[in-house]
């Protein structure tokens, strides 16, 4: 092939090839016409040997841009060939019009040439491709390689409708591999605890406690080794176990073992050992991970024990939970919670105290009692309330008109939130998320906030409050109060009307100490009786308008059974009462013979309320959890935004039956 820059005509090979002679010519053929004549004769033959010099060089540059086209089309052609990605056109019906041999490598069974890409790669979106008409990508598994595919548009007149579309994979198995080892081979951190330790401990001879803690930490070891990891006991109740990603994913599949095994132990008590277990896994440095499973383990702890939480980074999952929170017999922590709540009282200017929203008589009683033990330590107090909702409205009255001072220091939660000060302290009752306070703003304005609950930990759970006395046990908040009145250091003695709304509180939650009650709930009654609280006073704070009862009656006559032995009924009106008449309605729903749990539907503001009972068997609890919902194992509720009542039932029908295929999932895979 000749050089470029001779088969372009430079300008100056005109000027000095015609131009000139034939101007010489002219010149000459004025001064003597024969030798112009011979001039103008040899410039004419000069522009003729110009001329086809000239037309040679055009034929040979286009010959030039000729064969520089076909060797970069020849260059093209081999490259793709030999690409190391399979690659594809297809049309925008799907058809490959051309392929080459690594696309043919992965498929060396098809036939390829007109047949349908979608057949071949299942993962295409040609309608996407199409609408959006710009290039994107899908990974896709073909013989067990992983490929991601990238296309794009081609436009050219030679397809049909103008364009047609490229695809190219890349190989991304071993990549894909090695991100999966790595994933797989993250360290997990397991917080353990052994729940109910003090009470197994204070049970059984001297002479099997050897044994009998042996076993367990026999059994902890096990598992560690079982799943590729390994422990370390730490106190006497509490272990840390190590162990990686892909063993804690076949350990959640298993659905942990360890709880059932440890449950099974034999102890010379009526008591079976229990574990709450905090898993912190798929997270970034040892000691993240370490801080997330302790934090995890308190959700356990706050939510009842017996149970796995599970964080991964982006959910939180639960595992176990079903059976009732183990009774405490120690009071050791009641009677500290009591002497560290006075020392902050001391220490604020002014207290304030809140139930959660729609309170009912365990959540105000709780805050009358707390209001008790503040105004005996000589520290303004100041309870919250909204609204006076039906469920505290015969409580309410009868406090206003038997507690002198009463009536102004329940104030609005606006009011608290405009009089604060950094030196106050807010105590919450009966509920430890922030969004179901009477102020969600004063929780984050104040600094100082004390958390006291008997509900089973949920999401929304406050952050970082400086003292939590949250126990699942107890049969309600109004317990755990009288308590902490018992082991107050100035031994203080409150009035017969506090005595009496507490004693409601308690009635109300255990449903007159039938559901929840153990031995401490007995002797906090006991205690309120010593006060001077009035069995007859209270019942008739229960007392309820015939319109109620009609009501409720109408609710359990309508109850239809689903799945054998779970009631539901609706009460399909928004009245101010709506929610007490659904949760009294749960209640009377278990009276019919063969119910094991009671579900109420009822319209609350712009929302669908959900009032969950049982007699212990289901737990109500994890079945409103799945809504968004939350309480105790026998006592739980859940709002659904939603003004339908179908659609209602119907995500609780759903929850229903995801509970009962975990629970016969459980069954199956202990047999």
């Amino acid at each position: 092939m000749r050089n470029r820059e001779d088969a372009i005509f430079k300008i100056k090979d005109l000027i000095f090839s015609v131009v000139l002679p034939f101007g010489l010519s002219i010149i000459l053929f004025f001064f003597y016409k024969p030798i112009g004549l011979i001039g103008f004769i040899l410039s004419f033959i000069s522009g003729f040997a110009l001329y086809k010099e000239i037309e040679y060089k055009k034929k040979a540059f286009s010959s030039y841009l000729e064969n520089i086209d076909q060797d970069f089309t020849d260059i093209t052609k081999t490259a793709v060939f030999k690409m190391p990605f399979p690659m594809a056109i297809f049309y925008g019906n799907g058809e490959i019009i051309w392929y080459n041999t690594r696309f043919k490598k992965i498929f060396p069974e098809s036939e390829i040439l007109h047949e349908d890409i979608r057949k071949l790669l299942k993962d295409v979106n040609i309608k996407k491709l199409k609408l959006e008409n710009k290039g994107d990508s899908f990974d896709t598994i073909i013989d067990f390689r992983i490929y991601k595919f990238f296309y794009n548009v081609v436009e050219s007149k030679q397809f049909i409708d103008n364009r047609a579309f490229l695809i190219y994979g890349i190989d991304r198995t071993d990549d894909e591999n090695l991100k999966k080892k790595y994933f797989d081979e993250r360290t997990s951190i397991m917080s353990l605890n052994i729940d109910n330790f003090d009470e197994i401990q204070s049970l059984i001879g001297d002479e099997n406690k050897p044994i009998v803690f042996a076993e367990i930490d026999k059994a902890v070891n096990s598992f560690a080794l079982e799943y590729n990891g390994f422990s370390r006991k730490y106190e006497t109740d509490k272990y840390l176990l190590f162990f990686n990603k892909r063993d804690v994913d076949k350990m959640i599949v298993e659905k942990f073992p360890i709880m059932e095994k440890v449950h099974n132990i034999d102890v010379e008590s009526k008591i079976s050992p229990t574990l709450s277990i905090g898993l912190a896994t798929n997270l970034g440095n040892p000691l993240e991970v370490f801080k997330i499973s302790r934090l995890a383990l308190d959700i356990a702890l706050g939510r009842g024990g017996d149970q796995v939480v599970v964080n991964d980074g982006e959910n939180i999952s639960y595992y176990g939970g079903k059976s009732k929170a183990v009774e405490k017999y120690n009071k050791v922590k009641s009677r500290v919670i009591s002497h560290a709540l006075g020392q902050l009282i001391d220490q604020s200017n002014v207290v304030y105290v809140t139930g959660h929203k729609n309170p009912d008589m365990d959540s105000f009683g709780s805050c009358l009692g707390i209001y008790a033990f503040v105004k005996s330590r000589r520290t303004e107090c100041k309870i919250l309330l909204e609204e006076i909702s039906p469920a505290i409205a015969s409580i309410y009255e009868y406090a206003i008109k038997n507690i002198d001072g009463l009536s102004r220091d329940i104030i609005k939660p606006e009011i608290a939130l405009d009089q604060s000060t950094s030196n106050d302290l807010v105590i919450v009752l009966d509920n430890h998320r922030k969004n179901s306070t009477e102020s969600p703003e004063l929780i984050d304005k104040l600094d100082q906030v004390v958390l006291i609950d008997h509900h089973r930990r949920g999401p929304d759970y406050i952050e970082n409050p400086i003292l939590t006395y949250l126990e699942p046990y107890a049969s309600s908040t109004a317990e755990l109060v009288t308590e902490l009145i018992q082991y107050s250091e100035d031994n203080i003695e409150i009035n017969n009307f506090f005595a009496d709304a507490l004693l409601a509180g308690i009635t109300v939650d255990t449903k007159k100490f039938t559901i929840q009650t153990g031995v401490r709930t007995f002797e906090a009654a006991a205690l309120l009786k010593r006060f001077g609280a009035d069995s007859i006073a209270v019942k008739k704070l229960f007392r309820e308008d015939a319109d109620t009862v009609r009501d409720r009656s109408d609710v359990v006559a309508s109850a239809k059974i689903y799945k054998n032995n779970i009631a539901i009924s609706r009460y399909d009106k928004n009245e101010n009462n709506s929610v007490l008449v659904a949760a009294q309605s749960a209640d009377s729903m278990l009276d019919i013979k063969g119910v094991k749990a009671s579900f109420v539907l009822t319209r609350f503001e712009d929302k669908i309320h959900i009032s969950g009972r049982s007699v212990g068997e289901i737990s109500v609890q994890l079945i409103l959890e799945k809504l968004g919902g939350g309480g105790h194992q026998s006592s739980a509720g859940a709002q659904i935004k939603t003004s339908s009542m179908d659609e209602a039932e119907k995500a609780l029908k759903g929850a229903v039956d995801e509970y009962l295929r975990e629970e016969n999932n459980e069954s199956n895979s202990k047999k």
